[in-house]
């Protein structure tokens, strides 16, 4: 079991990714596949996150922090090279 301190330290991390990826803990929760109660006790330091379940955490983050600024690297392309982009991503199905 961790200390006390490390479990707030780990659920002040739970907490700043949910933010940075927007994320309520109704969504969290969700596409962690857990309930918002359990988000919460991992971000208060009230339960340990186990290892799985915090790689889950990182692998999302990951992946919305690499979506979010492909999102914003293609909104900066001018609007003609934009329009391609999005074709090209619609046809992909990607969304």
């Amino acid at each position: 079991m961790l200390k006390e301190k490390a479990l707030y330290d780990l659920g002040s991390d739970v907490r700043r990714m949910r933010k940075e990826m927007g994320m309520t803990l109704e969504m969290l929760a969700e596409a962690l596949e857990t309930d918002f109660r359990v988000i919460s006790r991992y971000e208060n330091g009230q339960a340990e996150m186990g290892a799985l379940m915090y790689r889950r955490l990182l692998m999302l983050h990951e992946q919305k922090t690499k979506s979010d600024h492909l999102l914003q690297q293609i909104q900066e392309l001018s609007p003609i090279n934009r329009a391609a982009i999005e074709t090209i991503i619609a046809g992909l199905g990607i969304r």
